[in-house]
Parts: C-alpha cells; structure tokens; sequence
C-alpha cells in the first residue's frame, strides 16, 4: 500500500500530471490517471462516512481518512477500486482480505467495521487522536516524554506485524495516531505492500523525526539516524530506544541529584550568612573613646564607641564627634575605616607614644580597653569576610 504522490485534489493531481507528462514519465502518468478517475468515481459518502483525504492505495482498493456523519469521527475507509467493484475474482480477493487477522496487538488499530454499502465493499477503522503529520504540521515540538511514548508505541506495532509475517505498508504519519491515551497505528493488511520490514522501520522513524525538525531531542536525532539507517529489526529497534531511555533517566536522575545538591549548599550558605549577620549584630562594641596613635605632629588617631555607632580616624581634637563611621549596628561595619583603625593601632609604636599615653590619660581611658575595642572590630572585620565569601560562594553555586 504505497503513499500516494500527493494529496489528490484537482490542483494537485494536475500539477503532478504536468511534471509526469514534462519528464516523459509514462508509468507516474498512468498512475496518476488511475488515482484521479478511482477519486472521481467513488461516492463522496460510503458507509455514512465522508471521504476527505486520500492516504493511501494498492492494486485493489484506495484508502480514505473521513469523517463519520452521524458520531462525527475520524476514520480511515478503505474502498475497493471502482474498476473492480463488479468484478467476482477481485471482490472475493478484497473479501479474503477481511479475514479476522492474525496479528492483534493495543498499539494496533484493526478493522472494526467491514461490509458493503452501495455496491461498495468497505472496512473501516476509527482514529483517535492526531496522525503524526498533523502534529508536526503544529509546530509545536512534543517533548522527550511524548516522542518516546508515540516512538515506542509504533516499534511494539511494527514488531508485532513483523513477527506474524506482515508489513504496514504505509506511511505512518498518517497512519499513527497520538491519541493522549493509548497511541494507535492502523493497519488494513495492505493487498501489495510493496517494500519490507526496513521500509516500515525507515518510515516510522521518518514520521517521529517530523515532529523535531530542528533536532534539539536526543530521540529526535535518534529517529532521523533511524530514517537513514534503520536496525535490523523493530525489536532490535526497541531494545536500542529502551537504552538510550534508561541514558535519559540516568543522566536526568543525576542533574536532579546534582540540583538538590546544590541547593542544599545554597540553603546551608543562606543560613549560615544570616547566622553571621545576627552574630554581627548581636556582639555590641565596648564603649568608650581612645586615642589609638600620635603622629609625630599634632594628628591623632581618635576611636569613639557608644555601643550602637564606633567613629574613628586622624584628627587634631581627641574630643570631636566629627569622625567617619567605623560601624552601626543598622549598616553593619566600614571596611575602610576600619582598617585604617586597626593599622594605626597595629603601628602606634612608630609614632610619639608617650603623647599618646598622655592623651589616653586625659581621655580617661585605658589601654587595655582600647585592645578590647581594637579585638572586637578585627572580629567583626572577620565575620564579614566569612559571610562574604559564603554569599559569593552561594551565588556562584546557583
């Protein structure tokens, strides 16, 4: 049952009737000749069925998608040929063609309805869901899931044919169907197929490739290898689709895990960059004001600390509130002026160290209070490294 070479409306067969007849191709005539006068007469409603489209013929009857008058769904009829509707050896052969078949499988849709309406012999088998061209013509690509299930689903088909000795003999894009539940490929047990097993195979693999034209699905690529190269067989087939589905599943299986992975990090750093920043909070400075060095003129390096805000820096009055902000306990902490306050106090030795005592004196302060202050800004100085580095590791992570 080979595809026809268009769809068989007037324009159509004309146009394929002009390249026939430009490239002196007598034999691509005559079937196109053939084809246009078994559309022409053929009744336009058999069997309460209104034919549409032709999907395909063979040497004994033409086949027909079309819609059902009273249910409304779609079906492919096949119609014996009009050239044999009275003849008794073709229409006992289209009968023999009716036998109950020997193959049944859930992804194949066989006859359910067979007789003869208006002289015409006839079978019918209902369609569920879009054919395979249909959804591509979409465009819209199905995702791995899907091509999987319709690519799947046409295999068990085949190998099911194939083994009891049978071939599709058409083209399944028009004859499989994606139907949400259960996909389907009709088979009406074709009078000359005209090609093998590797051409079902060929065919199929065609059809699903369709549906991914850029070749952005792993089974997508898979297909269109198969439509150049089609394995041995359609078990051999399935079991290469069953591996490379269980690839699938491992490698997905895998970027899952990876992705929990590293959004447990993620959360851990989150929580531990709050964790940090509460620290940071709940630590208050010591209180008090210090002189930290004396230069060797009249600049000093004063630090003021209230608990709640620490100012700091070079100045000529120790007493002055004018200083830049060290920390806050709403800003959290300076990294400029904070380490310019932990490297003067790191270097005071260099300076005039007994102005600064002096100084220190006056303040009311002692010393061992200013290393208090001095070790709490350095741990703070500390904290917001370590929590810097958890957000950056955090981001870089996501």
């Amino acid at each position: 049952m080979a595809a026809p070479p268009t769809i068989p409306d007037r324009a159509g067969l004309a146009a394929e009737r002009e390249a026939a007849l430009a490239a002196g191709d007598d034999a691509r005539l005559l079937a196109l000749r053939e084809l246009e006068l078994a559309g022409r007469a053929l009744d336009p409603v058999i069997a309460g069925v209104r034919r549409d489209r032709l999907v395909a013929h063979d040497a004994l009857a033409t086949t027909w998608e079309g819609w059902e008058l009273d249910g409304g769904r779609r079906v492919l009829l096949r119609v014996i040929r009009p050239r044999w509707r009275r003849d008794p050896v073709m229409r006992r052969r289209f009968l023999a063609r009716l036998r109950p078949p020997a193959v049944r499988h859930p992804h194949l849709a066989l006859p359910a309805v067979v007789g003869e309406a208006g002289g015409w012999l006839h079978l019918r088998v209902a369609l569920r869901g879009l054919p395979l061209g249909e959804l591509a013509a979409l465009g819209e690509p199905p995702g791995t899931e899907e091509l999987a299930r319709l690519l799947g689903a046409g295999l068990a088909a085949l190998d099911a044919l194939h083994r009891a000795g049978f071939v599709l003999g058409g083209d399944p894009g028009r004859l499989l169907c994606a139907d949400p539940e259960r996909p389907a490929l009709a088979w009406l047990d074709p009078f000359d197929p005209g090609g093998g097993p590797a051409d079902d195979l060929r065919a199929l693999a065609r059809a699903v490739a369709a549906l991914d034209p850029e070749g952005e699905d792993p089974l997508g690529l898979l297909a269109a290898s198969w439509a150049e190269d089609p394995p041995p067989s359609a078990r051999d087939a399935g079991a290469v689709l069953r591996g490379a589905l269980a690839g699938l599943l491992a490698a997905e299986r895998h970027r899952l895990v990876r992705q929990r992975r590293r959004r447990g990090r993620q959360d851990r750093a989150a929580r531990l960059a709050r964790a940090v920043r509460r620290l940071e909070r709940a630590l208050p400075p010591p209180p008090g004001r210090f002189c930290l060095r004396a230069g060797r003129d009249a600049v000093l390096v004063v630090v003021h600390s209230d608990g709640q805000v620490v100012r700091g820096g070079a100045t000529a009055d120790p007493r002055t509130r004018h200083l830049p902000r060290a920390w806050s306990a709403e800003a959290g902490l300076e990294p400029a002026p904070t380490r310019f306050l932990l490297r003067a106090w790191a270097g005071r030795a260099e300076g005039d160290e007994a102005r600064r005592r002096r100084v220190q004196a006056e303040l009311g302060a002692r010393d061992a209070e200013a290393e208090a202050l001095m070790r709490w800004l350095s741990g703070m100085a500390r904290l917001r490294r370590a929590r810097k580095l958890v957000e950056f590791r955090a981001r870089r992570g996501a």
